[in-house]
């Protein structure tokens, strides 16, 4: 059974879930596919998650969440991180590992190829 909690985040009564190992493969291939529409605000105004983020790990909907300020994001944000902390964990060594491909790739850049 996957953790579950209530967030306090307005008042809205919002449960955070923990996602399975098909979503979070499913949810890793759609950000690969670009299948989401970009939402400038939606995609940045919380840090290191969106507001499809926050649907897809929780039952709250585009309206509760639009009628929410960003401090009650925040709180819905930590609870959902919570209750998906392996998620995010792998998230961070994901992003880790492409940051170091892309390292070693820009100090290639200045090597002769080769004939």
């Amino acid at each position: 059974m996957s953790l579950t909690k209530k967030s306090a985040a307005g008042g809205l009564g919002i449960t955070c879930r923990e996602l399975s190992v098909q979503e979070i493969r499913d949810w890793l291939k759609s950000l690969a596919q670009g299948v989401d529409e970009p939402d400038p605000v939606g995609d940045t105004l919380i840090e290191a998650v969106s507001l499809a983020d926050l649907m897809r790990m929780s039952d709250a909907t585009p309206e509760q969440l639009g009628s929410l300020p960003p401090s009650q994001l925040r709180v819905l944000a930590a609870d959902c991180k919570e209750v998906n902390s392996d998620f995010f964990a792998l998230r961070e060594r994901i992003e880790g590992m492409g940051k170091h491909l892309l390292g070693q790739l820009s100090g290639d850049s200045s090597a002769t190829p080769a004939p």
